[in-house]
């Protein structure tokens, strides 16, 4: 299916064979930090689905709180394999103005205010935020940090690990807020240790689970998948409609608040549930586990993954995420009866 823009949206699609899960997967995987994922499913089809799924939704939520000569002593305590699966994100920092920092697949990006960068002695890129912003005083600077080699880096005086433990130790007051996860089953037995091992206050560590909802005689069009871009465009908005259980998907409403109803050319009504959790970070490797366990057994299913906004990588890629107008960086992949489509919805200041 060729590729379409619509609304900061590009959508793909065709057969849902080995090759279109194969993309998806990849897909799931190149999205760094995600907070949020519903299922919808049919009603019908809850039951044979909703054990299996709930279990791959049970999570941990670690909350900590940390300077940032203790974030780099976590970092450090741990062996290549743990870096490597680790992510993590501030919480209380705005990256358009704030120092903040971010760490997946091995790499930490550390954001600094125009100040910070002053005092590092680090050598920093300017943030693609502040181009064009001619006020130095509240430019931006960002740079990626290889935590898999940072031990080898320091010892071959690399001038950039080095300033960063210097500036860590003598400079930086920042306290940050974080969440982590782990692309492995480690969290409790070899994370959390680390971090109190470094003296991290940990403001919180429990267990999140799933959500259930079920909404009936919901309206909807024909959702059949075509290659026409204004079809796939009322689908995605249909979608996203019943992923949140629309009110005006469900009962009558009036037309002075939502015309939504009314501008639907064909529609019916059936059942369906959504399968949802958010409030914590959430690895690919439990989206990817949903979408396999949905993928081999349901012939309709939708599964949205809804990326951090406030974050300065959103995807595996070289580019930095940013805000022009929400931050969005979100997967919406739609499986019907063979056929698939896939949207990626993105910030028009994100790079992927």
């Amino acid at each position: 299916m060729k590729e379409y823009l619509v609304c900061h949206s590009t959508v793909s699609g065709g057969n849902f064979n080995a090759t279109a899960v194969t993309k998806v997967e990849k897909l799931l995987d190149s999205h760094n930090f995600v907070n949020k994922v519903d299922l919808l499913v049919r009603g019908s089809d809850l039951e044979q689905i909703k054990s299996d799924v709930q279990a791959q939704m049970k999570l941990k939520k670690i909350l900590g709180e940390a300077n940032l000569s203790q974030l780099l002593g976590f970092l450090l305590r741990l062996n290549v394999e743990q870096r490597s699966a680790l992510k993590l994100v501030t919480l209380d920092k705005d990256i358009t103005h704030d120092n903040s920092i971010c760490v997946t697949k091995g790499n930490l990006t550390l954001k600094l205010r125009s100040d910070s960068y002053l005092k590092s002695g680090l050598q920093c890129k300017l943030s693609a935020f502040s181009r064009g912003n001619k006020n130095l005083k509240s430019q931006m600077y960002i740079h990626n940090f290889d935590m898999l080699n940072f031990e080898n880096n320091v010892k071959l005086n690399r001038k950039n690990e080095i300033r960063l433990l210097w500036y860590a130790e003598n400079v930086s007051v920042d306290v940050f807020k974080f969440t982590l996860t782990s692309e492995s089953d480690n969290i409790d037995t070899q994370l959390v240790p680390k971090l109190e091992e470094e003296g991290i206050t940990l403001l919180g560590n429990r267990e999140v689970e799933s959500r259930v909802f079920r909404y009936n005689q919901v309206l909807h069009p024909d959702l059949t998948i075509t290659k026409d871009e204004d079809t796939l465009a009322e689908t995605l908005e249909w979608l996203s409609y019943a992923s949140i259980g629309g009110l005006q998907l469900r009962q009558e409403v009036d037309p002075f608040i939502s015309r939504y109803p009314t501008m639907l050319e064909s529609s019916k009504r059936s059942d369906f549930a959504v399968l949802s959790i958010d409030k914590t970070l959430i690895s690919s490797k439990v989206q990817k586990l949903v979408f396999s366990h949905v993928s081999s057994r349901l012939d309709w299913f939708a599964l949205f993954s809804y990326g951090v906004k406030n974050v300065s990588r959103s995807y595996n890629s070289a580019g930095e995420h940013y805000f022009v107008d929400d931050g969005a960086n979100d997967i919406v992949v739609f499986s019907q009866e063979g056929k698939y489509a896939l949207w990626e919805i993105t910030d028009s200041g994100d790079p992927h």
